[in-house]
């Protein structure tokens, strides 16, 4: 069999597997109620949310481009933008868990770098995780939802109190971790508990954190700039997608907070 009929052969496995999925999907449709909505439908809002989303992909691509180089790998936009799109369609049939493990496969192939791969999605998760975190805290010590949790509560500042020591303790424990010195102590103690495991497997693991340790070098101003592109295109993504989403979102309430939180929750769904 020769190399073209055997990609050729491949291209057409993939694209029967790819149907195969699609149809399954659409099964779980009731395409009845979805021919109601598209009737119904805004399409000028649709427009624009297609827009923004594109827009999102973007920016998630230029973060993952800029964070994938600090491990040696380039990988450019329009291929990154490609393989987000990829994984959003598993992601509408598979857990995300799974998801990331196809982009991180892909990639994979792509540079021939599992572990610096690995590493660089790590610690752009990690990043997500911890600024949407670091969000969601701030949210609820300017809100206090404690009265509409606990009405009968006496000490409404109990819950703010405890928000404002843990998001303290994260962002120390972050910038401790950034540091060469103190982080750099983690992940020998981290190296040293894989003593136990066999000597394949800490290999593999050694090799990662070592490539994990990278993002302790390459400066304050990297993590500032992924910080602020995350910001840009999780938080203020979401938000707008809260705003002017045409599935009939109605954010009508006065306090800027809830739809803050309401964008804080979209946001899950695009990092």
């Amino acid at each position: 069999m020769t190399d073209k009929l055997r990609n050729t052969l491949k291209l057409l496995a993939r694209i029967l597997i790819a149907a195969v999925l699609l149809g399954w999907v659409f099964r779980k449709i009731d395409l009845q109620q979805l021919a109601k909505i598209t009737a119904s439908a805004q399409w000028e809002f649709l427009g624009a949310l297609w827009i923004l989303v594109i827009i999102l992909f973007l920016i998630q691509a230029l973060k993952t481009k800029l964070i994938l180089a600090k491990q040696g790998c380039h990988v450019s936009v329009g291929r990154l933008f490609s393989l987000s799109a990829i994984t959003a369609l598993y992601g509408m049939f598979v857990p995300g868990v799974l998801s990331t493990g196809v982009k991180w496969y892909i990639l994979k192939k792509v540079t021939g770098k599992g572990a610096n791969v690995f590493s660089a999605m790590f610690y752009n998760q990690l990043s997500i995780m911890v600024i949407m975190t670091i969000f969601g805290l701030a949210a609820i010590i300017v809100d206090n939802p404690t009265s509409l949790l606990l009405p009968d509560a006496k000490n409404i500042w109990l819950l703010p109190v405890i928000c404002s020591m843990l998001l303290a303790a994260l962002i120390l424990t972050s910038l401790l971790l950034l540091n060469r010195r103190i982080g750099g102590k983690v992940i020998k103690g981290l190296t040293y508990a894989l003593s136990p495991f066999p000597i394949r497997a800490r290999r593999k693991a050694e090799e990662v954190l070592r490539q994990i340790a990278n993002f302790q070098v390459v400066g304050y101003k990297f993590h500032i700039a992924i910080a602020l592109i995350t910001i840009i295109g999780n938080l203020g993504g979401a938000f707008g997608i809260s705003q002017y989403s045409p599935t009939g979102i109605k954010l009508t309430g006065t306090r800027f907070s809830s739809k803050w939180k309401y964008a804080l929750n979209l946001s899950a769904l695009l990092s």
